[in-house]
């Protein structure tokens, strides 16, 4: 009875999917236009280029969709005094920071090499290593705990989260207007 008593409303969890989507979508539109140049000179016609950034936005959804539905179950975790809005901008956050790190992450891979051949390039490449996960650790713990503690302990730190989430809000009901666009076209395409 407790655990079903921390489900969020149906408006929290639409707010939380769309501040979910929000840094998906922008980098995965940042993305397909950074390649839609190679694809569209590739294809016969624009429009086979104009499929591609469908996939692109289809495969945001489902990113997003996954997040969304990691941390709801992780919602269930929450203890009681985090009512509805606070819950959300803390599971906003958490998404919001798990996404910002896959994008340095994939942004490392792209312009910083592989880990592997910068490691055994060193010296010492354990101790290195060791070193190096210690402080991404540190700087993972730090990006997601401090702004969580501050929320928690703080009501103006939580109202400034939340008010940043709600004008992010407009611009995820525009990305989803285009991941149904996208839907349209990836299934067109598939079908005819």
């Amino acid at each position: 009875m407790s655990l079903f008593a921390k489900r969020l409303s149906r408006q929290d969890s639409l707010t939380l999917l769309l501040i979910v989507a929000f840094p998906i979508h922008v980098w995965a539109i940042l993305i397909g236009f950074y390649n839609f140049q190679a694809v569209a000179e590739r294809a016969a016609n624009l429009l086979e280029g104009l499929g591609y950034l469908s996939y692109v936005m289809l495969t945001a959804l489902v990113e997003s969709l996954l997040l969304f539905g990691f941390l709801y179950l992780l919602n269930f975790l929450l203890p009681k005094e985090y009512g509805g809005p606070k819950r959300v901008v803390q599971l906003g956050w958490l998404g919001t920071a798990f996404s910002l790190w896959m994008i340095l992450r994939q942004l490392f891979n792209f312009y910083g090499g592989g880990t592997a051949e910068f490691v055994t390039g060193l010296s010492r490449p354990f101790l290195v290593t060791i070193l190096g996960l210690a402080l991404l650790l540190g700087l993972i713990v730090l990006s997601i705990g401090w702004p969580l503690l501050s929320v928690h302990r703080s009501p103006r730190a939580e109202e400034r989260l939340r008010k940043f989430f709600e004008r992010l809000v407009p611009l995820s009901v525009l990305y989803l207007v285009l991941d149904g666009i996208g839907l349209l076209v990836v299934l067109a395409r598939n079908i005819f």
